[in-house]
Parts: C-alpha cells; sequence; structure tokens
C-alpha cells in the first residue's frame, strides 16, 4: 500500500504538468486514536497545491470533516471540491488533478481523477446546494 501512495503522488504531479492543470488536491484521512462506529463523519486533510507560475505551485492546507461514505464511493472526494470552491480556493475553469487516499472509503487503494470545474459544478459549490440534495443525485 505504501508503494502505491508514493506512486500515485508521482503520477498526478506528471499529469498535472503535462496537461496544464491549475491545481492538484490531495485528500487524506486523519488518524485518529479514538473511533466510534457510529461517527456519520471522518476527518480529513486537503492539500491544494495552486499553479502560481509553470512549475511552482503554492500549497493550501485545512482540515474538515467529510460524511462517512459507502464503500468504494467517490463522494467524499466530490464534497471536498465543493467545500473548497465554497472557500474560494478552486475557481471555475480550473482544471484539476485529484487524488484521494485508500484511507478515506473502501473498495480501493487510491483514486485518481482530472476534471474541470464546469458551471454546473462551480454553482453548486457557491451555492451549497450538494447540504440539501442527497449524494446520490448529484454522484
Amino acid at each position: 500500500m505504501t508503494r502505491i501512495k508514493e506512486i500515485i503522488g508521482e503520477v498526478a504531479t506528471k499529469i498535472a504538468r503535462e496537461i496544464k492543470a491549475d491545481s492538484i488536491i490531495s485528500i487524506e484521512r486523519i488518524a485518529r486514536d479514538e473511533f466510534e462506529a457510529s461517527d456519520q463523519t471522518i476527518d480529513v486533510k486537503i492539500s491544494i497545491f495552486k499553479k502560481v507560475e509553470p512549475r511552482i505551485y503554492k500549497k493550501i492546507e485545512y482540515k474538515t470533516k467529510l460524511r462517512k461514505p459507502e464503500t468504494g464511493s467517490i463522494a467524499p472526494l466530490r464534497e471536498a471540491i465543493i467545500e473548497s470552491i465554497n472557500k474560494d480556493y478552486i475557481k471555475k475553469g480550473e482544471l484539476i488533478v485529484c487524488v484521494e487516499d485508500g484511507s478515506v472509503s473502501l473498495g480501493y487503494s487510491s483514486i485518481l481523477l482530472v476534471f474541470q470545474v464546469d458551471e454546473l459544478f462551480f454553482k453548486i459549490g457557491k451555492q451549497n446546494i450538494s447540504e440539501n440534495i442527497p449524494s446520490e443525485v448529484i454522484e
């Protein structure tokens, strides 16, 4: 598993460079000493590497809580991106490379996703629409 984490970060960086992505986002679960099976949220760390010049990135990092996902769901990834849009870290039209660590959800070792923030996704993030709509509908 450790080797996958190393390689996926390198691959994300290479892809971002090749496609001239605006940001690289990393999402990973924060380890806790205590765990309640009834917890409905997970603690995560979001790291955004925002391109400021070719080959130069500024790091923005914050911690947040995401709804506990179902096995194999990409909902945590989507929620983290929506929150980053809401915090003005990500703008409409940006090309993003996103890496989610396997600790965030069950069913995979890691996820690598490339996407462009379109108008609809941007509006969902800015207007907090996702808070009132079930994740299955948005997914």
